[in-house]
């Protein structure tokens, strides 16, 4: 017959004891002990929360059923009705029920319990042998009335099993009736033993007995400071049991007397280094964790710990306001005066960890703040063994970037913005991070003072200083080989000064842009860039100090040039004042020495090419004019100048047809013009027709009048409209021709090279026939001029002159980069 569980009154039964449930993975079972086997369960003797400070032996009885076939879930009805009854029993003298456990299926059910390392009372008695007096008092407990029901002599047989006092034992008792009642317990007959009644009876009229009862006041207490010192004990209690101790004679080296003394000694050193913490005028946080939280074996004052624990709780919540500034969430920032504020109102009363690093952090903030706002505001003064200002800023950023990121300072966010700004205007300097020797911006900056001092404005006074130098050239028969004439103006060189090229004053190569120099900017594009400097780079840039020197000082040079170029405009110059021509090799010596192109604007002439210019036309105009009788009736051949040869050299150092637009092709030197072309463009291909040596380019075989070998060659003007309309250029140089020859030819049928005529100087002959009606396409450049040795100069020569600068007008040649012509290479099957 099959018995119906209430499981609502198990449930109702486990929720009224549900702050007893404990999870048996808290425990960990010793190996020290042996399991006890019992009828209904299993005991094992295991730690509850090993390894915390409230780790406790305990005993984990296993419940388990004989037979659990028929319905498994009888098993927590088994464990109901025993955890109800243990968990009501409250009574020093009975272990409290600590726990229990109950799965979810009703497999397993636990109950935990504290271990009794001493047994049971009959264990203690056998193996501790304590004095009658000592059994006395258990005798006297006040848990007798819990005994055995079933066997009211169990308690007496308990206290009785051993051999009865010997004679030398000396019994505390003063009551006789005690004694026979003691004597009684050793009857064989067992109806004639004293029962628990009787022994209650004879115990009550015994406690009268002051004596008896010190002693058994001196044995509770020894029982109960054996319960308890293994408690959590505050110093109330402990003095307290103190009191007691004293009052019940309790000796001084008894065992737990001896462990009341130490745990009342460990109070009073907390109590005292309690009070010196609260005392001292600054407290420091890791003391207060430390007395806050003293191990189980301390006792405390309550109220003590808690003025600790208000203390703590106070500088706990600025340690963590002192994080949040050091740790800060994405995005915020704390300004640097509430730090400052936080750092001083602390130090005053706690010693905190976080506290320490922001008043160490904080200052440097402070520090990058005020040297910012001095920089601002241009009030900045570096020190003598510092750093330069710009490598400061540098380091300051990589400082506020590591270890003071969690401020707000607005002024860094200032400066560090200008410093960006000051890295990017460095990278716009033509002479920054150069590595040519002459792009030095301190070298850039004293040829720019020396050549352009307002006392050295007006020309040298010897006659002789006409080198591109300030030194006079002094030419004797035994150093005639030391210098060098132009056949042009006549002007003389040193030869370390002209080093074999041409004229300065008379060529226009030297200011076209035409010939690499190492200072390859121009003027004009300093002035943005000067414009878009920063504040910072203004005020503390050693760059900005160069780039203002050079701007200040050409401005005032130019000015004078100016003001020059004014007074040679409103002169007539057929012929020339003679102080123009020194005036004018003056400055362009000045601008020589520069070697950068200076502008007014940029639409206009560079100021180099306008003096050359203005130096070419004063010198043929004052030259000295030949007798009729003695002028020679020579003739003068034309001469032709292709675009090819006026366009910068390409990045592989060729001057080619192509104008570097075939750059990797195999490279061919002219044996003539020395200048470099493609293969590829001139016909030649080294793999299976390589040119001859030496070879002469197309542009060397036309202006000598013959057939270049390896291809047809025809010329054709840049300001040539009609396709079919070419310069007959062996026409040109048969009659020496002063203006163009033109013919019209069918369209090539055969591979043709092309080539575009930049400029034309004509010949003397001024009526050549022409194949064309047309007018003269001349150019307002005449030939470069070529210096030559002095001594092969017996007079200055006439030197012809286009017609398009006859007059008196003095204005600028356009430079020759400036046109749109190109040499082509065409090839036609």
């Amino acid at each position: 017959m099959s018995v119906q569980l209430d499981f609502a009154a198990l449930n109702t039964c486990l929720q009224d004891l549900n702050h007893l449930f404990a999870d048996i993975s808290r425990l960990t079972p010793e190996s020290g002990y042996e399991e006890q086997i019992g009828g209904y369960g299993t005991v094992r003797v295991s730690t509850l929360d090993s390894g915390t400070l409230g780790a406790v032996l305990v005993a984990a009885k296993t419940i388990r059923l004989k037979d659990r076939r028929k319905d498994p879930k009888r098993l927590a009805f088994r464990l109901a009705p025993e955890l109800k009854i243990w968990a009501g029993f409250r009574h020093p003298h009975v272990l409290p029920l600590m726990g229990y456990y109950l799965d979810n299926d009703y497999k397993i059910a636990v109950l935990i319990s504290r271990y009794m390392i001493h047994g049971d009372l009959k264990e203690y008695i056998d193996q501790q042998k304590p004095l009658w007096d000592a059994r006395l008092h258990l005798a006297l407990a006040d848990w007798i009335p819990y005994g055995e029901k079933k066997s009211e002599h169990s308690i007496i047989y308990a206290l009785i099993n051993c051999e009865p006092p010997s004679d030398t034992e000396t019994l505390s008792f003063p009551a006789p009736d005690l004694k026979s009642l003691l004597g009684r317990c050793w009857n064989i007959q067992p109806l004639q033993r004293p029962s628990a009644f009787d022994c209650l009876r004879v115990v009550e009229s015994a406690l009268s007995t002051p004596r008896l009862a010190a002693d058994v006041q001196r044995l509770s207490l020894i029982e109960e400071l054996r319960a308890l010192l293994d408690t959590t004990l505050i110093m109330e209690d402990v003095e307290e049991l103190q009191r007691r101790a004293v009052a019940c004679g309790l000796p001084s080296d008894n065992e737990q007397a001896i462990r009341l003394t130490e745990l009342a000694e460990r109070g009073r050193q907390w109590s005292k280094n309690a009070h010196m913490v609260l005392d001292s005028p600054v407290i420091a946080l890791e003391d207060l964790n430390r007395l806050v939280a003293p191990p189980c074996s301390v006792p405390v004052f309550p109220s003590l710990l808690e003025s600790l624990e208000n203390a703590r709780n106070r500088a706990r919540e600025i340690e963590k306001q002192a994080k949040a500034i050091l740790y800060p969430s994405v995005g915020r920032r704390t300004p640097i005066p509430e730090a400052l504020r936080l750092v001083s109102t602390t130090q005053k009363d706690f010693l905190i960890p976080a506290i320490q690093i922001l008043a160490e952090v904080a200052p440097k903030a402070a520090d990058v703040d005020k040297t910012c706002f001095d920089i601002i505001n241009n009030r900045y003064s570096p020190q003598p063994l510092h750093k330069p200002l710009f490598e400061e800023l540098r380091d300051m950023r990589n400082t506020v970037q590591k270890k003071l990121w969690m401020f707000s300072i607005p002024s860094f966010d200032i400066v560090d913005q200008q410093l960006v700004q000051h890295d990017d205007w460095l990278e716009k300097l033509p002479w920054y991070r150069t590595p040519e020797p002459a792009m030095q911006g301190k070298l850039i900056v004293d040829d720019v003072v020396q050549n352009t001092r307002p006392e050295d404005d007006k020309p040298p006074s010897d006659p002789e200083c006409t080198c591109i130098c300030p030194l006079p050239v002094k030419v004797t028969v035994a150093k005639q080989a030391d210098a060098v004439q132009c056949d042009h103006c006549g002007a003389k060189f040193h030869h370390k000064c002209i080093q074999g090229r041409s004229c300065p004053f008379c060529d226009h190569h030297h200011w076209n842009g035409s010939l690499n120099k190492p200072r390859n900017f121009e003027y004009i594009d300093l002035l943005p860039i000067a414009r878009a400097a920063p504040d910072l780079t203004r005020n503390y840039s050693l760059a900005w100090k160069h780039m203002d020197i050079i701007i200040t000082y050409v401005d005032r040079l130019t000015r004078a040039i100016d003001i020059f170029l004014a007074g040679v405009n409103e002169q007539n110059i057929n012929p020339a004042p003679p102080h123009f021509i020194p005036q004018t090799r003056h400055f362009l010596r000045k601008l020589y020495k520069m070697q950068f192109s200076i502008k007014a604007r940029a639409d206009i002439p560079s100021y180099g090419l306008t003096l050359c210019h203005v130096h070419r036309l004063l010198a043929n105009n004052t030259k000295p004019a030949q007798d009729a009788s003695q002028k020679k009736k020579t003739q003068r051949r034309p001469k032709f100048i292709f675009t090819a040869e006026v366009m910068p050299l390409a990045s592989d150092g060729s001057r080619c047809l192509c104008k570097g637009s075939h750059v990797g092709h195999r490279l061919i030197t002219c044996n003539s013009c020395s200048y470099n072309f493609h293969g590829y463009c001139v016909r030649y291909n080294e793999a299976n027709n390589p040119a001859p040596k030496p070879w002469r380019c197309p542009t060397c075989m036309i202006r000598k009048g013959k057939q270049y070998p390896q291809s047809a060659v025809r010329v054709r003007a840049v300001a040539e409209q009609e396709l079919d309309v070419y310069v007959d250029t062996k026409a040109c140089l048969e009659n020496y021709s002063w203006q163009l020859i033109r013919q019209r030819l069918p369209l090539p049928t055969d591979y043709t090279i092309i080539l575009e005529l930049e400029r034309f100087i004509g010949g003397s002959n001024q009526f050549p026939a022409s194949s064309l009606a047309s007018q003269p396409h001349t150019s307002a450049e005449p030939s470069t001029p070529v210096p030559r040795e002095p001594s092969q100069i017996s007079k200055p020569e006439a030197y012809p002159l286009s017609a398009s600068v006859s007059g008196p007008t003095l204005q600028p040649p356009a430079a020759s980069g400036a046109s749109t012509g190109s040499s082509k290479v065409v090839m036609l099957s």
